[in-house]
């Protein structure tokens, strides 16, 4: 993970009055104790108005990839109108978490080499998704309780490339074959979580309105 957010739990009215605090001082100090920090982009974002269904800021709005450009087409298209928001006098603090710099592996499957092996691509599909992954097996009741099994590969053996290159699958005649013999690896990078909206690959904006305006 290249990212973390830190909570700040305010307290109560009555505490926080007897010393001046509010909530727009709290949001001023700490906006001037990040000032200058170059190690990392740092978004300090006023609560929700309300939990669970309102976003942090106040609003959302969707850019949607609709003539499939692609991530990088995503990213170019979400940086001027970022910059344009933000200049607008009734809007305030408009970011977007979307970034293509999340490092991934990238494996590439030689087809052609699977089939000779006996392996269909599909099931070194199906072995990535079980080790990496998860997939559920079953339920089970035990005392009363009720228990899920879901398989995957231990943390020592998909920590690294090299591990998840000897990673199994099998083969058409039964025989145990590992995953790097029929695919390549490569370090890549791209977004951290991919969003979809109307079937379409998007980006999430947000953002608050400055004040005396109303979303």
């Amino acid at each position: 993970p290249d990212a973390a957010a830190i909570y700040f739990p305010f307290e109560s009215f009555e505490d926080r009055k007897k010393i001046g605090a509010t909530a727009e001082s709290i949001m001023a100090q700490a906006q001037a104790a990040m000032k200058g920090y170059d190690k990392a982009q740092v978004l300090l974002i006023p609560p929700p108005t309300i939990n669970g269904i309102v976003p942090a800021g106040g609003y959302r709005m969707i850019v949607e990839d609709k003539e499939g450009r692609g991530y990088e087409g995503l990213l170019k298209a979400t940086g001027p109108l970022l910059a344009q928001a933000n200049q607008q006098p009734n809007l305030t603090q408009i970011y977007s978490l979307f970034n293509t710099a999340t490092p991934r592996v990238f494996a590439d499957v030689d087809r052609a080499k699977a089939d000779m092996l006996g392996v269909p691509p599909q099931r070194v599909f199906e072995a990535l998704q079980v080790y990496l992954g998860s997939a559920f097996v079953n339920d089970f009741n035990l005392l009363g309780r009720t228990y899920r099994v879901t398989a995957q590969a231990d943390s020592a053996y998909r920590g690294s490339t090299a591990d998840v290159a000897n990673l199994k699958t099998r083969s058409n005649s039964g025989a145990m074959v590992p995953i790097g013999s029929v695919a390549t690896f490569e370090d890549k990078t791209g977004p951290y979580r991919v969003v979809r909206y109307n079937l379409q690959q998007a980006v999430e904006v947000d953002g608050n309105v400055a004040p005396g305006y109303s979303t």
